[in-house]
């Protein structure tokens, strides 16, 4: 048995996980890789999730996350965050300057999110490493003038 806190990759995908969100994740101070999608976790997204400071890869995808997206997304380090397929609401929240600026892949595509999308979004595909960005625009549900990808 290895100990859970030198952990870099953790893949729960498609477990038939349901109910809450595990607890307890920024334990794992070395994870690089959480991959929980296509469960039925039903859960707030949890803002240690975008603190944990060794995460690059953030993929909850295909859930029922709910609730807002909380504003210390934009403390996440890594480079690829996917909320997409969940039942998240409101708006995506400002970006600070500066935030978010290893961010290779930012998908947020059906979900009930709604807004503008942040022009320093449309920076960080200009000027730093942001290649994709999904979203429900062309439903109209969003307003975005950079995105890659419109649902």
């Amino acid at each position: 048995m290895f100990p859970l806190c030198v952990t870099e990759t953790l893949n729960l995908t498609a477990n038939m996980l349901i109910g809450n969100m595990p607890q307890n994740l920024d334990n794992l101070v070395n994870l690089k890789n959480l991959d929980l999608s296509s469960n039925s976790i039903n859960d707030i997204l949890p803002e240690e999730c975008f603190q944990m400071e060794s995460l690059q890869e953030l993929i909850l995808s295909n859930n029922s996350f709910y609730g807002t997206i909380p504003q210390s997304y934009e403390n996440f380090q890594g480079l690829d965050m996917y909320l997409d397929g969940n039942r998240l609401s409101g708006v995506i929240p400002p970006l600070s300057e500066g935030s978010l600026l290893n961010l290779e892949e930012l998908l947020l595509n059906n979900n009930q999110l709604s807004g503008t999308v942040s022009d320093l979004f449309c920076q960080l595909k200009t000027n730093y490493h942001l290649e994709d960005l999904w979203t429900d625009c062309e439903s109209r549900q969003i307003e975005c003038d950079c995105c890659t990808a419109c649902f």
